[in-house]
């Protein structure tokens, strides 16, 4: 349906051989964890509904459908997954990186767009910058994708230390 939506290996030795989770709070990892869940909920609602979605239009109608509602929801989220990484000084690196250097402030203006109700009017265009952001569907998924796999690894990485809880 998109193209690439995970990183390569070699890619991914970029972005995580480091381990940016390593010196994070167990809980702390858990609040973020908790937080890509809900998002990942949306994406793949998204993903679901996808073929159903009903066409954008200039009059913005578009915007309630499900599929896209559903999108909105999930970069919103994922917005605040990564402040959170953002705020937690939390080292990412490579081509994990640069997807969320382009995304991030569109993305956060489009989190801002949603939840928020415009005291203006209902064509919002935060809501609609972050659709121009080049592939930022195959961004998305990638980053998503990616940030789960960073959750996953740490986890299996504190168990192999015995570490789990720490």
């Amino acid at each position: 349906m998109w193209a690439a939506t995970e990183y390569s290996e070699d890619e991914w030795r970029r972005s995580a051989a480091h381990r940016p989770l390593r010196d994070v709070n167990v809980n702390q990892i858990a609040l973020l964890y908790r937080h890509w869940i809900w998002a990942n909920v949306q994406r793949k609602r998204f993903e679901a509904t996808m073929g159903t979605a009903a066409k954008p239009d200039a009059g913005g109608a578009f915007l309630i459908d499900e599929c896209w509602t559903a999108m909105y929801l999930w970069y919103a989220l994922t917005w605040s997954v990564l402040e959170g990484f953002n705020d937690r000084d939390i080292d990412l690196r490579g081509p994990l990186a640069d997807d969320v250097n382009v995304v991030s402030d569109p993305l956060r203006r489009c989190r801002n767009a949603v939840l928020h109700v415009s005291a203006h009017h209902q064509h919002d265009e935060r809501l609609f910058e972050v659709m121009r952001v080049p592939n930022i569907v195959e961004r998305m998924l990638r980053l998503s994708i990616g940030l789960g796999r960073l959750f996953t690894e740490e986890s299996r990485a504190r168990k192999a230390e015995g570490r789990l809880g720490a």
